[in-house]
């Protein structure tokens, strides 16, 4: 998708093909780029997320981004971290375990793809907080998805 047509989906005037209309959707921005990670304190901060933010990830993708996202904010927020198990399940115990982890946050960013996305998505949506994710998949279609797996 062209940046054109991203911008006019975010505004709600990108027509319907399937029908009469706009298409809307619940997000606020989308950004596609490499190294976002070095910039996740200027991405973020317009968003307003709130000063506690905890960063969610597993260990493979801790390894592949999660650490740089979390350098990347630096001091524009508290950040902590949640380290899932590795290949952690999209299931509600998972979800379970991130919304106990992450009482006291503000806000919560994935870093990862398919389930780790579902996960932190749901688990913010049930705790009515905002979500950000660094998606490390570019395959994957479930970032800009308003339901979780």
């Amino acid at each position: 998708m062209s940046q054109v047509l991203l911008d006019r989906l975010l505004a709600g005037t990108l027509p319907d093909p399937d029908g009469a209309g706009n298409l809307s959707v619940a997000l606020r921005t989308v950004v596609l780029g490499r190294n976002l990670a070095a910039s996740a304190a200027s991405l973020i901060a317009p968003l307003n997320l709130g000063r506690n933010i905890m960063v969610v990830m597993d260990p493979d993708t801790r390894a592949a981004l999660g650490d740089r996202v979390i350098a990347g904010i630096g001091s524009a927020a508290a950040v902590n971290s949640f380290v899932l198990p590795s290949h952690p399940h999209p299931d509600m115990d998972s979800v379970s375990l991130v919304r106990s982890a992450t009482k006291g946050a503000d806000a919560l960013i994935a870093v990862g793809s398919g389930s780790i996305n579902d996960i932190v998505k749901y688990a913010a949506h049930l705790d009515q907080k905002p979500y950000v994710v660094f998606g490390t998949a570019p395959s994957m279609n479930g970032y800009t998805s308003i339901a979780a797996a």
